[in-house]
């Protein structure tokens, strides 16, 4: 199940069938990004080297994200160069899953669509 806390439903009956056979078909994506996400095993968090990213970086947050995700985008917006900060209402953590359309929209204007 999706915990609300991250912007799922209460309780697995409640997610749109489409939704949770999404997060079904992914969930084996969450232990398998663990070592990349948590151990930093690229190395992105060492010092010089998100400041040296010469992109634009979208960082995208929903208005039902915990107050962890605010915090994170923004310490990411201070050391990206170039970011970018959107806010998709009503979303929660999943927001690709949540909000498809919202997220893609952000995505095409980012790009320039």
């Amino acid at each position: 199940m999706l915990h609300r806390s991250l912007g799922g439903r209460e309780r697995w009956e409640d997610t749109p069938p489409v939704e949770r056979q999404a997060l079904a078909a992914r969930i084996h994506l969450v232990a398998a990004g663990a070592p990349a996400i948590y151990d930093d095993r690229a190395g992105l968090m060492a010092s010089g080297r998100l400041e040296a990213t010469p992109v634009t970086t979208l960082l995208l947050e929903g208005t039902a994200s915990p107050p962890v995700v605010h915090a994170i985008a923004e310490a990411l917006a201070l050391r990206l160069p170039n970011a970018r900060r959107e806010t998709i209402a009503g979303a929660g953590h999943m927001g690709p899953i949540s909000h498809p359309a919202e997220v893609a929209a952000a995505i095409r204007r980012h790009i320039g669509l």
